[in-house]
């Protein structure tokens, strides 16, 4: 086992070569493929770690395909935000005023 070793983002099983003491982003990584999801959904001390990073990890995995919380989870590995910011007022009429 060594810090070098590929992410589980790439492969869920990955996560069996990293050394015991993983990171938040190692964890979050683990859930990054519908696999992932399955393999990792019943270990509440991976899923405690990940949540650091996505807060609503617990709540998707419960509620959500694998597919689904695997994608949300990539998204959140990207930076990429769940609501995108609005900066601009919506048109006068639009909402039938």
């Amino acid at each position: 086992m060594s810090s070098s070793a590929p992410s589980p983002r790439i492969r869920h099983d990955y996560l069996l070569l990293h050394k015991p003491l993983i990171s938040a982003r190692t964890a979050l990584e683990a859930f990054a493929t519908p696999e992932g999801v399955e393999a990792y959904r019943r270990f509440p001390n991976l899923v405690s770690k990940a949540q650091t990073l996505l807060p609503d990890l617990q709540q998707l995995i419960e509620t959500m395909l694998p597919e689904l919380v695997a994608a949300r989870v990539r998204m959140a590995l990207d930076g990429v935000p769940l609501i995108a910011p609005v900066d601009h007022d919506i048109p006068a009429g639009l909402m039938g005023d």
